[in-house]
């Protein structure tokens, strides 16, 4: 056998092999930066690399068998778990993990996981899936069968001790490129965030200053926050689908607003915003200036109704706003409720007497997974939608889509007419959270953080007022042209209510007539 200063490459074979668990990922990644090196630095690989160089150098110091087996195994599994997570993700949403994956990820339930590992679960994955155990199946046996050679003198050489200082070294300087680092460093950061926010109190009324409010009637204001719903799946929007047979039959009644789009792609930092001053600087002060908190200083009877769970793996920053409410509802606590379940509390909080009322219905809506978001009456689209992707999948997930919307449709149109039937000085206003990529732009049904496409920003802005709301509306602005950012709602809001304050500003509310709009729009 050919050798080198006593490494014969029948002993590099052997090392290649006995190793294999890693090198398998290893090259699925190397082949994953090739295909995304536009949205995947090249630092992400270099530091898996790092890492199984660190792994391969420390196991080669250890001369116990059972030791070494354990170890490969544990490490051969933790290395192929954060690699093939790393693929599926960047392959799936086209964007790399962060922070914000991670606080999605601790903020979510039980349900709302379990629905998004079967929404995006697919035959790549399950292929990966194999493949990670297979590798690790095999470097185990075929370390079994080798373990004599890791007593061979090559191992000994003096590389070993500086490639492993060499090693962690770099890993550390790249750590901001590490999975591992951005998983615990999130955690940490969360879990610390959590801890001060526990201190923090939060008040009925919030930190609201000179708030005014006059009122001579019964009124009743309606916000209703969907979920995951972008308004180019909307026929009212002109999407060539009749999603909206119900909201497009009350033309006349309706504002409709075509350039508001959401200040994130995601829930948690979107609702943050739209609920909300902000006070951006001190994070934590956003919970003491709420929308709950502003119409309860303006002697509102506040309600929070909601079909989406109220806790995760801690509670949400919604849930925290949403328990100054004067009273809550939560419908769905045990798994797939439709919301059609929002319609008898909703009911009770209209019959109320209270002469002001604030009631905030938050929908499930079109959440994925979609199928699931619509009972069976509601299964109308079944032929093969437009889109430029030609699977059966994308045109499955495109019709449980649209199916959704339709149901929400009914939703909205359901809310509205039990508003009317009080025949009160109102308004309902419905917008969502954020919009949702359903393969129009990308291959993807979804929504991400980073390097978001359109159609995860529109969101739809629709507004119904009363006929006696009408009679005193004639100081606003209805200009359905006007573009906006829904982050800014509390103004518009505040202003539709007749509500003033000290930091009220009304060049951020939409219907004002001292509107700025330096919004960006798509």
């Amino acid at each position: 056998m050919y050798s080198l200063k006593g490494l014969s490459f029948n002993k590099i074979y052997n090392h290649l092999i006995i190793y294999l668990g890693l090198a398998v990922p290893m090259l699925s990644l190397v082949i994953t930066y090739f295909v995304y090196r536009e949205i995947y630095d090249k630092y992400y690989v270099i530091t898996y690399f790092l890492m199984a160089l660190l792994i391969y150098f420390s196991l080669s110091t250890i001369k116990n068998k059972k030791l070494f087996q354990v170890l490969l195994f544990v490490t051969t599994f933790l290395f192929s778990l954060l690699s093939i997570i790393e693929i599926v993700h960047l392959d799936t949403f086209k964007t790399i993990i962060n922070s914000s994956t991670i606080y999605i990820v601790l903020e979510s339930n039980l349900s709302e996981s379990t629905e998004f590992v079967f929404t995006y679960a697919n035959s790549f994955i399950f292929a990966l899936g194999v493949l990670f155990f297979l590798s690790i199946l095999t470097g185990l046996v075929i370390s079994w069968k080798q373990f004599n050679w890791m007593k061979t003198n090559s191992l000994k050489n003096f590389l070993i001790l500086p490639s492993l200082l060499v090693s962690i070294l770099l890993i550390f300087r790249l750590r901001n490129f590490s999975l591992p680092y951005t998983i615990f460093h999130s955690i940490q950061v969360y879990q610390e965030e959590r801890k001060e926010l526990s201190k923090f109190q939060i008040t009925e009324n919030g930190n609201f200053k000179n708030v005014k409010h006059t009122n001579d009637e019964q009124e009743t204001y309606v916000l209703i926050i969907g979920e995951s719903t972008t308004r180019n799946h909307m026929g009212i929007y002109g999407y060539y689908r009749e999603t909206n047979p119900l909201l497009k039959q009350k033309l006349n009644e309706l504002y409709i607003y075509k350039n508001v789009i959401s200040p994130a792609t995601f829930t948690i930092e979107s609702l943050g915003k739209v609920l909300t001053l902000g006070d951006y600087d001190v994070p934590l002060k956003k919970y003491n200036n709420t929308l709950v908190q502003l119409f309860n200083s303006a002697n509102f009877k506040t309600y929070f109704i909601s079909n989406q769970k109220p806790l995760g793996a801690f509670e949400t920053g919604v849930t925290l706003i949403s328990k100054k409410s004067k009273q809550s509802f939560f419908t769905n606590t045990s798994g797939n409720v439709l919301d059609e379940a929002l319609l008898k509390p909703f009911q009770k909080a209209l019959d109320d007497e209270f002469k002001s009322k604030l009631i905030i219905v938050h929908l499930l809506g079109t959440h994925y997974s979609y199928e699931k978001r619509y009972p069976s009456r509601f299964k109308i689209f079944g032929d093969q939608p437009n889109t430029k992707f030609k699977r059966e999948f994308v045109f499955r997930t495109i019709n449980d889509y649209d199916n959704a919307l339709l149901y929400n449709d009914f939703i909205v149109n359901s809310l509205i007419e039990k508003v009317k039937s009080k025949n009160t000085k109102s308004f309902v206003l419905y917008l969502s959270d954020h919009g949702e990529e359903v393969f129009e732009t990308r291959n993807l049904a979804g929504h991400v953080e980073y390097n978001g496409t359109e159609p995860m920003y529109n969101i739809p802005f629709i507004v119904w007022i009363s006929d006696k709301f009408k009679k005193k509306s004639g100081r606003f602005v209805w200009d359905e042209d006007r573009s906006y950012n829904s982050g800014e709602l509390i103004h518009t809001l505040a202003d539709l209510s007749d509500i003033g304050f000290e930091r009220f500003d009304p060049g951020k509310s939409l219907v004002n007539e001292q509107y700025e709009s330096d919004k960006e729009s798509f």
